[in-house]
C-alpha cells in the first residue's frame, strides 16, 4: 500500500466512499485525476500528530486540488465545518473558534434560549 492508498483507507474507515462519491468540492467522478489533499498542508505542520486525521483530508480532483493551493483562504469553510482548530490550535487562527461561539449564541438568542 502506498501513502495515497493509506490516506484513502483512512477516509473510507471514517465513512467516506471515495471511489463512488468523487471530488468533495465539485462532485466530479470522471475525467480527471484524483488525490487526497491535506487541508492544513503538510508543509505547515510536517510532523504534527493530527496531520493525517480524517478531518484534515479531502478527496478531490486535480483541478480542485490546484484551486485549493491558490490561496489558504479557500480552505476557511472546511476549517470551520470540520473544526480543524481543535486539531491544530496553535496553527490556525483562533477567530474560527470565536466565530462559532458567536454563531451559537446568536442562534440561542433567536430561539429564545438566552
Amino acid at each position: 500500500m502506498n501513502y495515497r492508498d493509506g490516506y484513502i483507507e483512512n477516509l473510507e474507515d471514517n465513512g467516506y466512499d471515495v471511489r463512488s462519491c468523487g471530488c468533495e468540492r465539485c462532485g466530479r467522478t470522471t475525467g480527471d485525476r484524483f488525490s487526497v489533499h491535506h487541508i492544513v498542508y503538510k508543509s505547515e505542520a510536517p510532523k504534527h500528530k493530527n496531520l493525517d486525521d480524517h478531518r484534515n483530508l479531502i478527496f478531490i480532483c486535480e483541478t480542485c486540488h490546484s484551486w485549493f493551493h491558490g490561496s489558504k483562504k479557500r480552505r476557511d469553510d472546511l476549517v470551520k465545518k470540520r473544526k480543524l482548530w481543535e486539531l491544530f490550535p496553535l496553527l490556525l487562527r483562533r477567530d474560527f473558534y470565536e466565530q462559532e461561539k458567536q454563531d451559537e449564541l446568536l442562534k440561542a438568542q433567536l430561539n429564545g434560549y438566552v
